[in-house]
C-alpha cells in the first residue's frame, strides 16, 4: 500500500531507495490521466502558497521532497507510490488490488466556498473569451481537463463562451458515470482557501474565474462526492482522458463533433503525421515551414509509467499526464512538437538539450477555428510568440523524441 500525502513536518529524513519492481508501460485506449501540479499540492500539505518563483532549482527541489515526502526523481511516476498519483493507478501496476481513492490534502485545504473576491469570468472584457495562459492546474489529478480547456482556449473560444452571472450553466455530453449527458447550473462559488484563492484549478491571474468554474461544474456533471451540494472533492477523483474531456465539452455546444486518438506506438514521426493528417495545422504541412499552429483543439498524454528506454523523473515530461499541443516548429532543420504543461509557468521545460528548440516561436495565424477547420469569424486570435528561452513550462520538443516520451496525441474536429 502506497503512503498518502499527509502534513509535512518541519524536517524530514531523506528517504532510502528501495529496488523498484520492473513494470512494463501499459498500451490502453482508454488511458486514464492524472498527475497532479506537485507545486499546488506542496502547498496544501505545508497550508499556504509558497513563492515559488522566488526560488532556484535546487530550493524548488528540496521543498517539494519535503513537502511530498519523496525524493524529487521518483515525484513523477507511479511506479514509486508518488503522491502525485492516485492510489488506484500505484495499486493496478503494481499488482495490488487497492480500492481506495485517490484522497489527498487539498480539499481539507478549503476555507470556506464562496465567489472570488472582485473576480471576473473573462479578464479581457475586449475580447470576452479565454487564453492559452490562462488555465492553471491546481494540486487534483484533472491535468485531462486542464490540457483540453488549454487546447479549446487556443484554438476554439467560442466551445467555452462567456457567461454574465451569477447563475452559470454548463452542459457535457457523454459525462456521467453511465454515459449520459449532464447540464450543470450553478453559482459563483468556489472553493477558496483562507486567503480568497481558488484551491483547485485557476487561472495565471487570481481574479479570473473561469477555468475553476468550469473546472466545478464538470465535477459536478461527473458526479464526483459532493457533487449533488455543488460541492464536487476533486481530491476524490482518479483520472480521466483529455481526449474525452474535449469531445464532452465541444459536443454539448455541437453534436457533430468527433474525437480522434493516435498512438505513437510502432510509428516514426512521418507515419504518425500520415496517420493524423497535415490539415490539422495552419498553414497544412508536415512541418517543412517554420511555424504551424494546431488548427483542431489537440492534446497529447504519455505513458502510464515510463516504457523502456525512457525516464520520467522532472516536472517536465511526467508519467500519465497530458499536455496542450500547440503547434509545430521546424528548427535547425529538424520537426519540433510544441506543448505547454496545465502546471503552468512554475514548471520548467525538459532537461533533453538539443531536443528542445529554443529562440522565438510566431503564431503567424490569427484565425480561430469552429468544427473541421472552419474559421470562427466572430472573434480573431491576436498574434502570439512563444520566447521558447523562458523555463516556464511551454516547449518545442524534438518529434523523435515526442514519439518516444508520449503515448498519444488526440484531438476533436
Amino acid at each position: 500500500m502506497s503512503p498518502s500525502v499527509g502534513i509535512a513536518k518541519k524536517t524530514v529524513k531523506t528517504a532510502v531507495k528501495k529496488p523498484v519492481k520492473k513494470i512494463r508501460a501499459v498500451i490502453r485506449d482508454d488511458q486514464n490521466m492524472g498527475a497532479r501540479n506537485p507545486y499546488a499540492l506542496a502547498d496544501a500539505v505545508l497550508g499556504e502558497r509558497q513563492n515559488w518563483q522566488r526560488m532556484g532549482t535546487a530550493r524548488k527541489k528540496s521543498v517539494l521532497e519535503e513537502a511530498l515526502r519523496r525524493p524529487y526523481d521518483e515525484l513523477f511516476d507511479p511506479k514509486y507510490g508518488s503522491p502525485l498519483f492516485s492510489r488506484k493507478l500505484i495499486g493496478r501496476l503494481k499488482g495490488e488490488e487497492v480500492r481506495t481513492q485517490a484522497g489527498g490534502p487539498c480539499s481539507a485545504s478549503i476555507d470556506h466556498w464562496g465567489p472570488v473576491d472582485g473576480g471576473v469570468y473573462f479578464k479581457d472584457p475586449k475580447t470576452d473569451r479565454g487564453y492559452l495562459q490562462d488555465p492553471v492546474q491546481g494540486g487534483v489529478g484533472d491535468c485531462y481537463l486542464i490540457a483540453a480547456c488549454t487546447a479549446l482556449a487556443w484554438v476554439s473560444p467560442q466551445l467555452i463562451p462567456s457567461q454574465a452571472g451569477p447563475v452559470y450553466t454548463y452542459p457535457f455530453r457523454n459525462i456521467t458515470a453511465t454515459g449520459g449527458d449532464a447540464t450543470v447550473t450553478t453559482s459563483s462559488d468556489l472553493p477558496l482557501d483562507v486567503n480568497g484563492n481558488p484551491v483547485y484549478g485557476r487561472s495565471s491571474d487570481p481574479k479570473e474565474t473561469w477555468l475553476a468554474m468550469v473546472e466545478k461544474a464538470y465535477g459536478i456533471g461527473k458526479g464526483l462526492p459532493g457533487a449533488d451540494i455543488g460541492h464536487p472533492d476533486w481530491d476524490q477523483d482518479t483520472g480521466g482522458n483529455a481526449v474525452t474531456a474535449l469531445a464532452q465539452i465541444a459536443k454539448a455546444v455541437n453534436a457533430a463533433y468527433t474525437s480522434t486518438t493516435v498512438q505513437t506506438a510502432g510509428r516514426t514521426w512521418a507515419q504518425m503525421m500520415t496517420t493524423i493528417g497535415t490539415n490539422k495545422f495552419e498553414p497544412a504541412n508536415s512541418c517543412t515551414v517554420t511555424f504551424s499552429k494546431t488548427k483542431y483543439p489537440m492534446v497529447a498524454f504519455t505513458y502510464e509509467t515510463a516504457p523502456a528506454g525512457v525516464t520520467y523523473n522532472s516536472d517536465t515530461i511526467v508519467a500519465n499526464h497530458a499536455y496542450a499541443v500547440l503547434g509545430l516548429y521546424r528548427y535547425n532543420n529538424r520537426c519540433h512538437v510544441v506543448l505547454r504543461n496545465p502546471y503552468g509557468s512554475l514548471a520548467g521545460d525538459p532537461a533533453l538539450g538539443e531536443s528542445l528548440a529554443s529562440g522565438d516561436w510566431t503564431v503567424q495565424t490569427s484565425r480561430y477555428y469552429q468544427r473541421l477547420g472552419q474559421v470562427y469569424a466572430a472573434i480573431r486570435a491576436d498574434s502570439y510568440t512563444v520566447n521558447l528561452a523562458d523555463n516556464d513550462g511551454t516547449f518545442a520538443l524534438d518529434a523523435n523524441v515526442f514519439m518516444t516520451h508520449f503515448k498519444a496525441l488526440g484531438y476533436i474536429g
